[in-house]
C-alpha cells in the first residue's frame, strides 16, 4: 500500500461494482477468490480445532494461507489506492484472479490415478492445446495497435529523409515505435503538454548514455492524442505532415531541436541555462485562462492556488537561479490581501520552503516579479513555484522563467 485516499478508494469501489455487473468472465473469477479465501479462512480454524493426525500438512496448510494473502494484497492494494478505475484495470490483479484456478488444476490433477501415471503426456497435451488456442483465438488488435503498424514506414520514410534522430509521441505509440522499428525508430513518451513521460520509463532514453552518447536531438512529434496548443506554448510551430491514418507529425528544424536539459531534467528547444513556460502550462485550483494568461478576478475565483508547479515537477542541480514571473494587476487588491508567492523543494516530511514574499500592486502595467534563490544540495528534490490568490483584485499571469546562474 503506497498511499491512501478515501474519495479515491470509494470511486475504486464503485468502479468495481460497476465491472461486476459487466458481462464476461470477470465476476466468476472474483466469485472464486471470495469462495477461496473463505476456504482458507475455515481451514485455517479446523486447523487448530482437530487432532494433530487430522490436520492437513504443514506445506500444503501454508502455501494455501500465502495464497489466500497474497489475493487479500492484491486486491486491497489496488482498491484502497483508487487504481481500479475500470474493467482494464483487472490487468493489476490478474495474480489473484487467477491463483484459484491455479489450485483448482493442481487439485484435480492430485486427485485422479490417470493425470499423476501420465503426467508428461498430460502436459505436453494442454500445452499444445493452450498454444493453439493462444494462436488461433488470439484477441484482434486494439485501434492503437493497428495505427501503429501503417504508422511505422511512414515515420520511418520521414526520420531518414529530414534526418531525424528521434522523435516524441504519446505513451500508446511511443514503445510500440521504437519496439516494432527494432530501435531504427527512436520514439520516446511525453504527457499532452510535451512533457516527460515519468512511468515505466528511463532517463536515459532522453538523456542518452553519457559521453561519448549525448543527448538524442527529437525533431519529430506524434501528434496523436497530444495537445496541440500545450505543445506549440513549450515547444513553438512546426512543420505539419499530415498522414494517411490521421495523425499529423510536427517536424522542428534542426535550430530548434528538442533536447534533454541536465540542469532541469526536463525537454527543452531553448537555452539550456533556462527554463520558461507559460501560464497555460501550469497546474491551477482557481481562476481561468484568458488566452495563454491564468487571470483570477474578484467575486468569481475563490481565494486558492492561482498556479503551482511547474508539473511534471523539475528537478534542478545545486546552484543559484533567479525566478520570475510575468504578471498583471487588473485592479488594485486590498493592501492586506496582494497576492503571494512562494517557492519550495517537496522534501519528506514536510516541503523545504525556499523563499516567499508578496506580489505588492505597483500600477495596471504589466510587469516582472523577480526573485534569487539557492538551492543547496544536489538531492534533486522537485520544485515548486507557487502563486495564491486572496480573492482580492484582478490578477493574471502571464508566465514563469527559471534561469540558472551558476554554482
Amino acid at each position: 500500500y503506497t498511499s491512501f485516499h478515501a474519495s479515491l478508494a470509494r470511486n475504486s469501489w464503485n468502479a468495481f461494482l460497476q465491472s461486476l455487473a459487466e458481462p464476461g468472465g470477470f465476476a466468476v473469477f472474483v466469485a472464486l477468490d471470495v469462495l477461496f479465501v473463505l476456504f482458507v479462512a475455515g481451514a485455517l480454524v479446523r486447523q487448530f480445532l482437530v487432532q494433530p493426525e487430522r490436520r492437513m500438512s504443514p506445506a500444503l496448510f501454508a502455501m494455501l494461507v500465502f495464497s489466500a494473502c497474497v489475493i487479500d494484497c492484491n486486491w486491497g492494494a489496488v482498491l484502497l489506492t483508487g487504481d481500479f478505475t475500470d474493467l482494464f484495470a483487472a490487468r493489476y490483479v490478474r495474480m489473484a484472479m487467477l491463483l484459484p484456478a491455479f489450485h483448482a488444476l493442481a487439485y484435480v490433477n492430485h486427485v485422479i490415478r490417470w493425470s499423476r501415471a501420465g503426467t508428461a503426456a498430460t502436459v505436453a497435451a494442454l500445452s499444445i492445446a493452450i498454444g493453439c488456442f493462444a494462436l488461433f483465438f488470439r484477441p484482434i488488435p486494439s485501434p492503437s495497435y493497428r495505427q501503429t503498424q501503417m504508422l511505422l514506414p511512414v515515420i520511418r520514410s520521414i526520420m531518414e529523409k529530414e534526418h531525424i534522430e528521434a522523435g516524441l509521441a504519446d505513451y500508446w505509440y511511443a514503445n510500440p515505435i521504437t519496439f516494432f522499428s527494432g530501435g531504427k525508430a527512436s520514439v520516446r513518451a511525453v504527457l499532452a503538454d510535451g512533457s516527460i513521460f515519468q512511468w515505466v520509463n528511463s532517463t536515459e532514453w532522453y538523456a542518452g548514455e553519457g559521453p561519448p552518447h549525448p543527448p538524442p536531438e527529437f525533431r519529430l512529434i506524434l501528434m496523436a492524442n497530444l495537445n496541440p496548443d500545450l505543445i506549440r506554448q513549450r515547444y513553438g510551430d512546426a512543420k505539419a505532415v499530415h498522414t494517411p491514418m490521421g495523425a499529423d507529425l510536427w517536424i522542428y528544424p534542426p535550430e530548434k531541436s528538442i533536447k534533454y536539459n541536465p540542469i532541469f531534467w526536463t525537454l527543452s528547444n531553448g537555452p539550456l541555462n533556462e527554463y520558461s513556460c507559460s501560464a497555460g502550462l501550469l497546474p491551477s485550483k482557481t481562476g481561468q485562462l484568458e488566452g495563454r494568461s491564468r487571470v483570477a478576478r474578484a467575486g468569481r475565483d475563490p481565494a486558492e492556488i492561482l498556479t503551482w508547479g511547474p508539473f511534471p515537477y523539475l528537478r534542478p542541480q545545486a546552484g543559484r537561479y533567479r525566478i520570475s514571473i510575468s504578471y498583471t494587476y487588473f485592479t488594485a487588491p486590498n493592501p492586506d490581501m496582494p497576492i503571494g508567492w512562494e517557492v519550495t523543494r517537496l522534501s519528506k516530511p514536510s516541503p523545504q520552503v525556499l523563499d516567499h514574499a508578496p506580489i505588492a500592486f505597483i500600477d495596471t502595467a504589466r510587469h516582472e516579479f523577480t526573485r534569487e534563490i539557492t538551492i543547496p544540495d544536489d538531492k534533486r528534490l522537485p520544485l515548486q513555484v507557487n502563486t495564491r490568490y486572496n480573492n482580492s483584485g484582478d490578477f493574471g499571469i502571464d508566465s514563469l522563467k527559471i534561469i540558472y546562474l551558476g554554482k
